[in-house]
């Protein structure tokens, strides 16, 4: 429970705004800006910082 308060996912920023923020993976400050909808960056203690992105349609059941 105590590594999962200290994940970060980090959504598409301007280029301005991922340059003050010290917590964004290396790896990924060049490329947040460019981010389409859905897409993002999950950083989690004891994991390498990976890519993530939406599907193009509902997973989730609603109704009965």
């Amino acid at each position: 429970m105590i590594k999962q308060i200290n994940t970060n996912i980090f959504l598409g920023l301007k280029a301005e705004v991922v340059d003050d923020v010290p917590s964004i993976p290396s790896e990924f400050k060049k490329d947040l800006p460019n981010f389409d909808k859905g897409q993002a960056v999950v950083k989690a203690p004891d994991v390498e910082a990976v890519g993530v992105k939406g599907l193009p349609y509902c997973v989730t059941q609603h109704g009965n």
